[in-house]
């Protein structure tokens, strides 16, 4: 009898696992199925061609920049849809040179440790994967 209850232990322990493990793969994935696209309207290079999040990582991006950069407001409706919002490459230019700003004083380094382990996590890296883009861009639109 007690070797079944240590196997249910066993069992419930490994289902623990599994649900921990899964929730991680999808803090970690910066790419998954459902997700947000990022087209650059008029690319100068590769970088500034195509940008994606998974839902999980654009909407903690996309918050961050709309609390940081001076976005005019038709530019800034619906960054949180999958409908074409167009930002325009003045707009792209300045979200880039605030991002490296951010990231070069420190502050985005403090807002990733802020938001470690929640459900819509924030990197120093895709921010900095998302200044780039921007820098290359010629505008972009969000789908």
């Amino acid at each position: 009898m007690s070797g079944r209850h240590e196997l249910q232990g066993v069992g419930a322990e490994v289902a623990q696992w599994q649900q921990q493990n899964q929730h991680q793969r999808l803090l970690t994935s910066t790419n998954d199925h459902m997700g947000f696209d990022i087209y650059g309207v008029n690319a100068k290079s590769e970088k500034g061609a195509y940008f994606r999040n998974s839902i999980w990582w654009w909407h903690r991006l996309a918050q961050y920049i709309l609390s940081c950069v001076e976005i005019p407001e038709h530019e800034r409706q619906y960054w949180n849809m999958n409908g074409g919002q167009h930002v325009s490459e003045e707009t792209a230019l300045l979200i880039a040179k605030t991002l490296r700003e951010k990231i070069a004083s420190g502050e985005v380094r403090k807002h990733e440790e802020e938001y470690q382990n929640t459900f819509y996590p924030f990197s120093e890296e895709n921010v900095q994967e998302f200044a780039e883009f921007c820098e290359e861009s010629g505008g972009f639109q969000i789908w």
